[in-house]
């Protein structure tokens, strides 16, 4: 019986590919072989084959490991194509985007370098003069990335019989590969490249069709050759792919720089240098009493059930086909954090999703949710690890994220059962949004609307997550244009959206509503309390919940607004004990109000605000959320009294929880 699977875990065509590329760049021209594509050390080097062949096979790891079914179905459907002809496509865009570095100007730049200048005597010996021309000269900069555009270009036109315009939409797929797409492809670094002696142009044409042979791509260009590639979201997707492959290929711990090894070999370490996770999948509890789904998922204790609209929620996902907006209305504390996890793991489970991103509305709301939701990721996983990314520009000062990072060289870990890590390479500045489960701050999905340099990773990095926003009605009218441009995208890419609110206004949730429908749809408005409406690109569905109504009676008291009384009041109510929070409008009152109460209850009042260095206000937040968070109980971490003095920092940062407010008048903002 064949094994789908290599030893290390890579996917049967992953291994196919290696095998086949393994006496590959052999076979090229010495005038190939001696172009250079990563100068090295002075020692070892690799050969602009040698990366093509690398960039191929990291191209298929991504392919057949990480990339989800929801955006293979997605993208291959929006071109024409068949699952297996989109990978060959995706295999063919790697395998040849760096075949502008086989230029002049790229292999003369190291010249000066008295390490590595033998690589371009290797290019003069091998027959091709690095003399350049006057119009290439007079350039400072040929990047090579617009090179590749233009070579890939000229080869569709000239050899596959493609128009102008369908040729440079697939060309521009390389033209973009550093991340900033040129508006066209220029017309100046085209007219250099047409003067190049014929044997430069030999060896572009070698290349080319090398890897056309290699990826099996002829069929799929000869569907894309009287259309191309029309759509710029597509366009992203495919940009993004190859993006993520060269980054691999790159990766000098992944594929070395001595190229001794066969290339199963070199598959095989960079698979475990890199260690892609495969998309997210969660246990599937369909057939599992709601309750019980719950208890498992959070680790509630057995007497716990979940409340109305927790089970509405997830009944509503349950009930759902293709891809859907679901907004959840209801109050503080109705369990919307939990209902939101589980309804996503439905939603997910159903459309083969890469993974979920949590958006927060700040970093220490986003660092307060990483441990819950590594928690129930844990819960909720299959056997297999997946990685996990605290996504914020702060990340590297929580201490939760960390302890993540190391978890995977753990022992006691390897067997990967239940566990949750966060990956070396998946910890970048860009990389780390291609993790499974991604919990951040919402301007890092909001960025999906800007026009910025690697755009197209972002985007394939969300669009086949399920993607949660918590508390949208604090928008602005500059977030929300954002948000409404956000929604558009991940509409087109089939990716579910959840978004949750306590005070949500009617008009808001309608323009949200009509983002990710593009339009087509509208609601009926309906005053209900709490309440799910479900959006798909077709129909509204509005859900009332009826929970159960029990009476609440809520002193409001009103005090003077000096310090002596608000001492005076402290003292009466916590004077016994108790936890206290005390919320103000400025930094300097926080400061005042501390200092006061300092002197009648000395080590048991807390001063928070955004005006403490950034280590230092997340080490307070940490503590704070360890006394008073959802977890610490009387006699259980939650001091006998404790007084918190803060700035509205505290109001949509901190999930803690206090016996008694005193607050300021909040400004109208």
């Amino acid at each position: 019986m064949t094994s789908t699977r290599s030893p290390w875990g890579l996917p049967q065509p992953v291994i196919n590919l290696a095998q086949r590329a393994d006496g590959w760049v052999a076979e090229r021209s010495v005038e190939a072989r001696s172009l250079w594509a990563k100068s090295g050390d002075g020692v070892n080097f690799l050969t602009l084959p040698e990366h093509l062949r690398d960039s191929a096979c990291a191209a298929s790891m991504v392919f057949h490991v990480w990339l989800s079914d929801s955006i293979k179905g997605i993208l291959a459907g929006n071109l024409g194509l068949s699952v297996k002809e989109l990978e060959k496509l995706i295999l063919w865009l790697a395998a040849s985007h760096d075949v502008g570095k086989g230029v002049r100007k790229f292999q003369s730049q190291i010249e000066l370098r008295e390490d590595v200048r033998h690589l371009v005597s290797r290019v003069r010996d091998a027959g091709l003069s690095l003399d350049q021309g006057v119009d290439e000269l007079n350039v400072d900069k040929l990047p090579h990335s617009v090179a590749s555009g233009v070579i890939i270009r000229d080869w569709l036109e000239e050899t596959r019989g493609f128009s102008r315009r369908s040729a440079n939409s697939v060309a521009a797929v390389a033209d973009a590969h550093h991340g900033i797409p040129s508006e066209q492809i220029s017309e100046r670094v085209a007219l250099i490249i047409a003067q190049y002696p014929p044997a430069w142009r030999k060896v572009h044409g070698e290349l080319l069709e090398a890897t056309a042979k290699l990826t099996d791509v002829d069929v799929v260009l000869n569907k894309l050759r009287k259309k191309g590639i029309r759509r710029a979201r597509d366009l992203q997707l495919l940009t993004g792919l190859v993006v993520m492959s060269d980054w691999v290929a790159s990766n000098e711990d992944a594929f070395s720089l001595s190229g001794s090894d066969s290339q199963a070999e070199r598959v095989d370490q960079a698979a475990r240098a890199v260690q892609l996770t495969a998309p997210w999948h969660p246990v599937s509890d369909a057939s599992v009493d709601v309750d019980v789904s719950f208890r498992r998922a959070f680790g509630w204790p057995s007497e716990y059930s979940a409340r109305p609209v927790q089970k509405a929620m997830v009944d509503s996902a349950k009930k759902t086909t293709g891809p859907v907006m679901m907004v959840l209305e209801a109050e503080t504390g109705a369990g919307k954090t939990e209902a939101a996890l589980q309804a996503a793991r439905v939603l997910a489970a159903k459309a083969g999703a890469q993974g979920l991103y949590f958006a927060a509305p700040t970093m220490a709301t986003a660092n307060g949710l990483l441990d819950r939701t590594v928690r129930w990721a844990k819960n909720t996983t299959d056997q297999q690890v997946r990685s996990m990314y605290l996504a914020h520009s702060k990340n590297s000062l929580s201490q939760p994220f960390q302890d993540l990072k190391l978890r995977d060289i753990e022992p006691e870990l390897s067997d990967g059962s239940g566990a949750v890590v966060a990956l070396q390479w998946l910890s970048g500045r860009r990389r780390g949004l291609l993790s499974n489960i991604v919990v951040g701050t919402i301007d890092q999905v909001l960025m999906m609307a800007l026009q910025q340099r690697y755009s197209m990773l972002r985007h394939i990095a969300l669009a086949g997550k399920v993607v949660i926003f918590d508390e949208v009605h604090s928008f602005d009218l500059y977030s929300t244009n954002y948000l409404k441009t956000t929604l558009s995208w991940l509409s087109y890419y089939g990716a579910s959206v959840i978004v949750m609110s306590a005070t949500l206004p009617p008009a808001r949730r309608k323009e949200l509503l009509e983002a990710y429908s593009d339009g087509k749809i509208s609601e009926a408005e309906d005053p209900s309390y709490p309440l799910i409406t479900v959006a798909t690109p077709d129909e509204v569905t509005q859900i009332p919940i009826e929970e159960k109504t029990e009476n609440e009676v809520v002193a409001v008291n009103f005090i003077e607004d000096d310090l002596d009384t608000l001492t005076a009041t402290v003292t009466e109510l916590v004077g016994q004990g108790g936890c206290l929070l005390v919320i103000v409008n400025t930094i300097a009152r926080a400061q005042a109000a501390y200092q006061q109460l300092c002197v009648s209850f000395p080590r048991e009042v807390e001063l928070h605000h955004a005006g403490f260095i950034a280590w230092q206000r997340s080490e307070k937040e940490d503590r704070l959320r360890a006394e008073l968070g959802p977890h610490a109980q009387r006699g259980s971490g939650r001091p006998w009294r404790k007084v918190v003095v803060a700035t509205q920092v505290a109001e949509q940062s901190l999930d803690i929880d206090a016996d008694v407010l005193i607050t300021d008048i909040a400004p109208m903002d």
